[in-house]
């Protein structure tokens, strides 16, 4: 993975703000004020320690910028604020992993950073396009890489004479197994639609890279089996009763707590939730998705954890840019790394969790299907149509793979 070694230096946040203003950009005022802060209320209790200790140390190094933070940034509460024009002056945003900022940005409702010159020298031109609509940057560059998994009861495993799968093969093998011997072998939240989303997500971002990369290249109106297929799996491990009872009704929340209870071999979850299964009463491990020849994947994806951006009517913006920038330090970074089992990104960022080590063990990097979906320009919403129908309908058993594919090509050709 690329890194590029850091040239910021603590302090220099305050003089970038001051001094590395372009003519007629707001500068710091003497005054005490308060920017209001929504943070994403879906990981609170994975981020709150993390943002309490943040949010500590910017107060520190700016005493006179108040933090007014709350978990509020929800997606529905963004479009309420939005349909409102009652933003918040800061907030967390998903970058380009999603349509969501570029539309933001393209309604004016976000300020440009551009004007505050931010720091770019620490972060890899991914990171920096990944802030940006139309090369205007909106919002932090991603410090971290977070993709989805499989974590696994290892004690469970052994129990039952498995290994961590090496091949595609061995995974569903490990599943029969499991099942056989009474097990639940995936604990699947269903309910959610993010949770119903990881297990397509890691396996198309393994098993189908040649149909995503013709998708990318503009190819919108063609066969795709890689995706066919993924998609029939997902299907028959329903159909084969691989996922714990009801999982269509269970939440995210109730599958993590099914695997954390040990009640399930294995969970498709992402590396930023990795801190509720420590200490648990049994050993786990974790494993980036292999395909048919045991090579492992991880997919594209920064972490928008430390993400954030300014709402353009902010009555204090460069008060606003002081704090999202903060969140790109090196300082914010490395706090957030010692709570967070996360894959930095950039080379400063010291990393003392082991279990990153286990997160960092994959070949290459697959496409990330909603992304490359996100990414088609069309009149429809084919991101949409998979994630909230298709999935569904699999999960269901009401379609095949080639009717949900069917589905998105008829989306992409809106």
């Amino acid at each position: 993975m690329k890194r590029i070694t850091a040239l910021s230096l603590a302090g220099l946040l305050f003089l970038g703000v001051l001094a590395g203003c372009v003519a007629g950009s707001p500068a710091f005022g003497s005054e005490q004020v308060t920017i209001t802060v929504w943070g994403d209320p879906d990981n609170q209790s994975v981020l709150e320690p993390v943002f309490d200790d943040i949010n500590a140390a910017f107060s520190a190094k700016f005493p006179n910028i108040r933090l007014d933070y709350h978990y509020s940034g929800s997606f529905d509460g963004l479009n309420v604020a939005l349909q409102a024009d009652s933003l918040p002056d800061v907030f967390w945003v998903q970058g380009n992993k999603s349509s969501k900022m570029a539309e933001m940005a393209n309604g004016g409702f976000l300020l440009p950073l551009d004007q505050f010159n931010p720091d770019q020298s620490r972060f890899t031109d991914a990171c920096i396009e990944y802030a940006q609509v139309d090369g205007v940057t909106y919002c932090t560059y991603p410090s971290f890489l977070d993709y989805v998994l499989v974590y696994y009861n290892v004690d469970m495993f052994e129990k039952h004479g498995l290994q961590k799968p090496a091949t595609f093969d061995d995974f569903v093998g490990a599943m029969e197994t499991l099942k056989a011997a009474g097990e639940t072998p995936i604990a699947f939240g269903g309910a959610d639609e993010w949770s119903r989303y990881w297990p397509t997500q890691v396996m198309c971002g393994t098993l189908t890279n040649d149909d995503l990369n013709r998708i990318k290249n503009g190819d919108v109106n063609s066969s795709y089996p890689q995706i066919v297929a993924v998609f029939d799996y997902f299907r028959e491990f329903f159909e084969k009763g691989y996922f714990n009872d009801n999982s269509h009704a269970i939440s995210e929340g109730s599958a993590q707590l099914a695997f954390a209870n040990g009640r399930a071999g294995m969970i498709f979850e992402g590396t930023w939730v990795s801190n509720l299964f420590k200490d648990l009463p049994f050993r786990v491990g974790c494993f980036a998705f292999p395909d048919a020849d045991g090579k492992r994947f991880s997919q594209s994806g920064f972490s928008n954890f430390n993400t954030y951006a300014v709402s353009s009517k902010t009555a204090h913006p460069a008060e606003a840019f002081a704090y999202v920038n903060f969140l790109g330090s090196q300082e914010a970074q490395q706090i957030m790394s010692n709570h967070l089992a996360s894959i930095p990104v950039v080379k400063d960022v010291q990393v003392s969790d082991p279990m990153v080590a286990e997160f960092s063990e994959f070949d290459d990097v697959g496409n990330n299907i909603y992304h490359v979906l996100s990414g088609v320009e069309c009149n429809g919403r084919p991101q949409d149509i998979f994630h909230s129908t298709v999935l569904t309908d699999l999960m269901m058993m009401r379609i095949t793979g080639q009717e949900g594919v069917d589905m998105i090509i008829a989306e992409m050709n809106r």
